[in-house]
């Protein structure tokens, strides 16, 4: 007889035990799917180990339960050993349920009793990530002819599983997917190129388990023999850090330095010359040429509608979602409708101020909807084309657009950074309607992004890139003209040290919701007292567990909710101190270890 140590596959909330010990009459290899009571129902699990019983009997005999018989073997080796390791070590560093990164990690249940490994031998295995679904290869051809296997959430889970299986029985050499696809079955010696590093897509945030991908294979790398590539044109400042300190291969597209002309335009001197359009007179000037010259401009604006929102002049009123508190944002494309972004509220534009009943109301700023007003007043409009979430609700509707934009010349595309996901084809000219909207956005990653998504649309052209600023002394702005990465990653890292940010820290995020804002606020402050109170009994430096908050969420209330937030900047080097700490965080709070953002 024997005692089979097995993790199941499901959501046991931490810190509850997440390894189960069940008798069997035979060994069972690790990385084996079994059937075995828990708590009262049949469920499935995989075999992390087996010792014969006698190793065991004394711990037995005092044990208060009786061990219980696993059912039944549903299949052998379905997960490899460095499979087993990394679910483990990543359930401990994201203190998320074991069971969660397993199921990951394995096809629809439907499918395990017909998991069949064989012992063919191993192979040269790629596995190329992509950040998203749009920039994955049309591969239907070339899977169909075994040259390619995807995985990823378009691919059905009949399909799925035959291409886990092609992978797990090291059949399929050249393997493509987005993110998940690092949990596939890859062989120890496979190598992992991660496309575009610095797509926030790569961190799984919304539901769990959330975790990175590049962590993921950072770790793939250390437990196996994978040699790991990331790649980009805009590195992350951690991972440029990262790779500056010898601890990740990272490849930067050096063609962007053959570039460009970049022009600034100072927003100042346009309101100096009482020009207060979206557009200052250069950029207009340079759309009129383009046009006439049949030659395509794309300008960037990351905010759709007609709006930023509706202001009073007299008591600085600005009307909100009543869900949400935001600001609704008009939109003349939809019957001169103000929405909220966040939940879909519609309402009228209220004729006096709700607050004050002044008559001084005035709209401003301005998203996609707006530029394309003010261009239609400069050119035809029906050469005028918005690239958005309001005008392309769809992938289709999307592909149709950039179609459209790529087929003709002397047309403008008006886009947010929904353009990042197309090929975009013959652009003469950029333009960049608010580098500022971008650059003082309230995260400690600001000025990496505005980097990335200037750079990222330096890439679609080799003509003119114009970039409208209030700012144009800024150290960013500066270095985008001379594409200057290495003194502008100098200037980022040292604030970052000093501030005690990332790579300098661990970030970790706790969020409570709750639809009684002084109950969220109340929950909150209990919260962080006794957080501070451990990190005292632990005998733990403020310094080395840096607590900030709690404050409310960017979006204070979302779709009716309150939202307050607790930051940790963390320090430990010893993640089970750290997991003590969180495993006193009680239940209805969100945990999310290196979050993308902290807003």
């Amino acid at each position: 007889m024997f005692i089979i140590d097995a993790a199941p596959i499901t959501k046991i909330p931490l810190p509850d035990s997440q390894i189960f010990s069940y008798f069997f009459r035979e060994k069972i290899a690790p990385g084996s799917i079994i059937s075995v009571p828990l708590f009262k129902r049949k469920s499935f699990a995989v075999v992390l180990a087996y010792v014969p019983i006698a190793e065991r009997k004394i711990n037995l005999k005092s044990n208060a339960f009786q061990l219980k018989s696993v059912i039944e073997i549903n299949s052998k080796n379905a997960l490899r050993p460095h499979q087993l390791v990394l679910a483990q070590q990543l359930s401990e560093y994201y203190f998320e349920p074991l069971g969660l990164f397993l199921k990951l990690m394995l096809p629809n249940s439907k499918y395990y009793s017909k998991i069949i490994v064989s012992s063919k031998k191993l192979i040269a295995q790629t596995l190329q990530i992509m950040p998203s679904l749009n920039q994955l290869p049309n591969v239907k051809g070339l899977r169909e002819s075994n040259k390619i296997t995807e995985i990823s959430s378009r691919v059905t889970p009949k399909k799925f599983f035959a291409a886990w299986s092609e992978i797990r029985n090291n059949q399929a050499g050249n393997i493509v997917g987005t993110r998940q696809s690092i949990f596939s079955p890859i062989t120890p010696k496979a190598a992992i190129i991660i496309e575009n590093e610095e797509s926030p897509n790569y961190k799984s945030s919304e539901q769990a388990p959330r975790y990175n991908t590049k962590r993921i294979a950072q770790l793939l790398k250390k437990n196996s023999q994978c040699n790991v590539t990331l790649k980009s044109s805009s590195p992350s400042i951690e991972s440029a850090f990262l790779s500056d300190n010898n601890q990740l291969n990272l490849e930067i597209n050096p063609k962007l330095k053959l570039k460009k002309n970049i022009q600034i335009i100072d927003n100042k001197e346009e309101i100096k010359n009482k020009n207060y359009s979206l557009l200052s007179n250069t950029l207009s000037n340079a759309i009129i040429k383009n046009h006439a010259e049949k030659k395509n401009t794309i300008l960037f604006i990351n905010r759709r509608g007609s709006g930023n929102a509706i202001w009073c002049q007299d008591c600085a009123n600005v009307i909100k979602c009543m869900n949400c508190t935001t600001a609704l944002i008009l939109h003349n494309d939809n019957n001169n409708e103000l929405i909220c972004h966040h939940c879909g509220h519609r309402e009228n534009p209220p004729s006096i101020c709700p607050e004050c009943q002044s008559h001084k109301l005035r709209i401003v700023g301005g998203g996609t909807q707006k530029v394309k007003d003010q261009l239609s007043s400069l050119l035809p409009a029906d050469r005028i084309l918005i690239l958005d979430s309001d005008n392309a609700v769809s992938a289709t509707s999307q592909r149709e657009i950039i179609e459209k934009f790529n087929s003709d010349f002397g047309q403008i595309l008006v886009a947010t950074q929904m353009i990042f996901n197309h090929d975009i084809n013959d652009v003469n000219l950029i333009g960049v309607i608010s580098a500022d909207s971008l650059l003082h956005f309230p995260d400690y990653k600001s000025g990496e992004k505005t980097w990335q998504i200037i750079n990222k649309l330096c890439q679609m052209t080799n003509k003119d890139i114009l970039i409208q600023t209030n700012f144009p002394e800024h150290y960013l702005i500066k270095a985008i003209v001379n594409y200057d990465f290495k003194n502008f990653y100098l200037a980022e890292i040292a604030t970052r040290k000093l501030l005690s940010w990332p790579p300098f820290s661990q970030l970790i995020k706790l969020s409570y919701r709750n639809s009684n804002e002084k109950q969220a606020h109340s929950n909150a402050d209990i919260l962080l007292k006794r957080i501070i109170e451990l990190r005292d009994r632990l005998l733990i430096k403020e310094s080395d567990f840096i607590l900030l908050g709690p404050a409310p969420a960017f979006i204070a209330k979302l779709k009716g909710y309150y939202q307050y937030n607790i930051i940790i900047k963390n320090k430990l080097t010893d993640i089970k101190v750290r997991n003590n700490i969180l495993s006193n965080i009680p239940k209805g709070w969100d945990i999310d270890i290196d979050p993308e953002s902290i807003l």
